[in-house]
């Protein structure tokens, strides 16, 4: 916000990035091309977790991302990311972000919502995939994905809705075909090894993403990720629908040790400060 009181009428573009993120030499130019060809007005890419230790927890973190990093993009679900947004001058005067932004607890989707008011429809260039190192126990693994879905369920609640079916439809007929097959079903057994195979398929394609689109660093260490934790990839599955259904519950939430309250996509309380008295 800050920032945006210095702009002058010469800027045409007004750029967001995460702090954390390991940009690419052609960042800026993959990210700003919709734009410059006057195809989008507000453009935006994702993350592509990677993990920064060798815990567990990270490793799956990873693997959980990159199903949504690799989602096909369609116009009409298409949600900011504030790690790697770009928007033009005239889309941005056009839009309210300090009133936005005054009781919002994040910024992309809110800035997703207000620019789909003003009748701006957010771009998703294929090639803006942000490499974003993370570290996390098991604990903050939940924290951290709990705290995304929650975000969307009260923001983007269609989003979160569709979230739920992608993760817990596999689920409910991975069990229903396995108490099937311990009762002789022999189709039953056929349908697991074939989903299981279709998992490693998927996760083969991502890898081929990463290696279109990343720098080859970060591209080999997709890879060899992969490599390493093939058949990690049902539990990093059961992890994913076990955050989301914590999302369901409750609107408190932990973020850079303070604590808030979701009242609305509009609404937030702070419900208990840092230094705050017990």
């Amino acid at each position: 916000m800050a920032a945006l009181a210095t702009l002058t009428p010469a800027d045409r573009f007004v750029v967001f990035a995460d702090a954390d993120v390991v940009l690419a030499p052609d960042w800026l130019g993959q990210l700003l091309r919709p734009l410059l060809l006057g195809r989008a007005e507000l453009a935006s890419g994702y993350r592509w977790i990677l993990p920064a230790d060798d815990r567990l927890a990270s490793r799956c973190c990873a693997l959980m991302d990159w199903s949504v990093a690799t989602v096909p993009r369609a116009r009409r679900w298409n949600l900011c990311w504030g790690g790697s947004t770009a928007i033009s001058r005239a889309a941005l005067d056009r839009i309210d972000l300090p009133t936005c932004w005054d009781r919002a607890v994040l910024d992309d989707i809110v800035l997703t919502r207000a620019a789909r008011r003003a009748g701006i429809v957010p771009h998703a260039p294929h090639q803006v995939l942000v490499p974003s190192p993370v570290r996390h126990d098991f604990r903050s693994l939940i924290e951290f994905g709990r705290r995304q879905y929650l975000l969307v369920r009260v923001h983007a609640p269609w989003h979160w809705a569709l979230a739920g079916v992608t993760l817990g439809l596999p689920v409910a007929a991975g069990v229903a075909a396995l108490i099937a097959a311990l009762h002789g079903n022999r189709l039953a057994w056929f349908c697991l090894a074939l989903a299981l195979v279709l998992q490693q398929v998927r996760a083969s394609l991502r890898v081929q993403v990463a290696q279109l689109v990343l720098p080859g660093e970060q591209a080999a260490q997709s890879a060899m990720l992969v490599r390493r934790d093939r058949w990690k990839l049902p539990l990093a599955h059961l992890l994913h629908l076990a955050v989301w259904l914590a999302s369901a519950f409750g609107r408190e939430m932990v973020w850079g040790g303070q604590r808030y309250r979701l009242l609305g996509p509009a609404r937030v309380e702070i419900v208990d400060k840092p230094g705050a008295a017990a």
